[in-house]
Parts: structure tokens; C-alpha cells; sequence
């Protein structure tokens, strides 16, 4: 003889009867299949739920006995046919892990599950080179054009046009700044000069 099937009242009155034996005192039951209408219900009873119609989420706070502070605890079921069956096989799951608490095997029951079910190992990144390092700018002309002693010539004619554009009298600019940036230009000129 069959057994009728439980409906969506009864496994509720379930689950709120092992949180009361739990001291679960808020929790909520979140499916969008519970709240369609009861014409859309049969309508997807007949045709198939869609995944997102078979998911079920109890959310509830768990006291946490050593620590006395309520830890939030999702459990989702999406892998039963129907919405009806994921919410039956949340019930069962929170009776079975409420029952290893009473009897005193929480910390054996995650023992033996981390040990069946152990975390991938996290694969280490290896940290990000350092920056490549500046070298020093030098403090005579070449540090007046921010550029290290051993710059080309060619280079610190780039840096000399770009300073000249930003700092000429003419741009709103200082004359003492031009004075500087044309001196260092002549005297790198010059050092060019005589190393030919």
C-alpha cells in the first residue's frame, strides 16, 4: 500500500517543530514555487517545474552553543524534481544535523564529512613582482630634466621641448625655470660635443 504524500503544510509544520525542539526561533522559507498561484502551481505540477520553480532556501539563525552568537545558515535543495521533494529533503537534513547535536557528534559527523568531501586544494598565487625600481635622477643638468646621467642625447632633447612647452614665460611659466631648463639642455649638448 502507498503512503500519500506529505503536502506543503504538513513538511512546514515539520520543520517548524524541529526548530522549536532546536531553539531555532527565526527562520524563513523562501520559494518562488510557494508563492505562485494555485493555478500556476498545477500548471507546473503537470508540466515540469523549472530549476529556479524547484529551489527551496531555509534561512535561519543557529545559536552557536560555545560562542553564544547566532550565525546566519542557508541551506538551498535544488535537485529533486519537484519543489515539494526539495523542501521534504531540507526538512529531513535539518532533523538529522538537529539530532547529531543532541546526541553529541556534530564534531565527528564534520570530521568524517570534511574527510569524504575534502576542499580542492587552494592554488597559492605567487605574489606580484616588485616595481620595476626608478633609477636615481642625477642633480646636475640631467636632474633638471628628470632623467638619469646616461640618457642619449636624443632623449633628453624629448624631455627639454616638453619642460620648455610647460614652463616658458611665455605659458605663464618663469623665467628662472626657463633659465635652468636652457642651461642643462646646453651644458648635455655640449658633454655630447666633446665625447665625438
Amino acid at each position: 500500500m502507498a503512503t500519500a504524500e506529505k503536502t506543503w503544510t504538513q513538511i512546514e509544520d515539520e520543520i517548524q517543530e524541529t526548530f522549536r525542539k532546536w531553539r531555532v526561533w527565526k527562520y524563513e522559507i523562501i520559494s518562488p514555487f510557494a508563492k505562485m498561484k494555485a493555478v500556476e502551481r498545477r500548471k507546473a505540477m503537470r508540466i515540469g517545474q523549472t530549476s529556479e520553480q524547484r529551489q527551496v532556501t531555509i534561512r535561519f539563525e543557529w545559536l552557536d552553543s560555545t560562542t553564544l552568537k547566532a550565525r546566519p545558515i542557508q541551506l538551498t535543495m535544488v535537485r529533486k524534481d519537484t519543489a515539494l521533494a526539495n523542501l521534504e529533503s531540507l526538512a529531513k537534513a535539518i532533523e538529522q544535523i538537529r539530532m547529531a547535536e543532541v546526541r553529541g557528534v556534530s564534531n565527528l559527523v564534520m570530521k568524517l564529512y570534511r574527510q569524504m568531501y575534502p576542499e580542492p586544494a587552494k592554488q597559492q598565487v605567487p605574489p606580484p613582482p616588485p616595481p620595476p625600481k626608478e633609477p636615481p635622477l642625477s642633480s646636475g643638468p640631467y636632474g633638471v630634466l628628470h632623467l638619469t646621467n646616461d640618457a642619449p642625447l636624443e632623449i633628453a632633447e624629448a624631455a627639454y621641448r616638453a619642460a620648455i612647452r610647460q614652463h616658458h614665460p611665455d605659458v605663464g611659466g618663469s623665467h628662472e625655470a626657463a633659465k635652468r631648463l636652457n642651461a642643462a639642455i646646453e651644458q648635455i649638448r655640449t658633454a655630447y660635443a666633446t665625447r665625438r
